[in-house]
């Protein structure tokens, strides 16, 4: 299994960190994915590769932003059986048990969407912030 730390667009393999399986709980011998560690500098080489967009960011009116949040969301819908099927791979929960934690999550990410257009939303200038 490949695995590379993803930075600024692309796949990073120059890292070299040690390489760690994650392994099903409820049956060892099944890889479900890996993991790079990587070193400070690889951290500050993703954290300043990220640094050129918050500029852009920032520029996003709010109500886009709720937009693009309401937008994951509905990915997550369309996918929740492979969300489902990878979290109950990946922690060894039930199907049952991974559907209620994929559910919370979602409802989690909703009231904070609804937290920030009810009560913290405030003008800066021409922008909500």
């Amino acid at each position: 299994m490949k695995c590379c730390s993803y930075i600024s667009g692309r796949w990073c393999e120059e890292s070299g960190g040690p390489q760690v399986e994650l392994r099903n709980p409820a049956d060892t011998r099944v890889v479900v994915s890996c993991t790079q560690q990587v070193s400070a500098a690889d951290a500050v080489t993703a954290i300043e590769a990220a640094r050129p967009a918050f500029p852009q960011w920032r520029e996003v009116r709010f109500a886009e932003r709720v937009q693009i949040c309401e937008d994951i969301l509905g990915n997550i819908a369309a996918q929740q059986q492979a969300f489902v099927a990878a979290i109950a791979s990946e922690t060894g929960k039930t199907r049952i048990e991974a559907a209620q934690e994929l559910q919370a999550g979602v409802a989690e990410f909703r009231a904070h969407i609804q937290i920030f257009e009810d009560e913290l939303v405030e003008r800066v200038d021409d922008h909500q912030v």
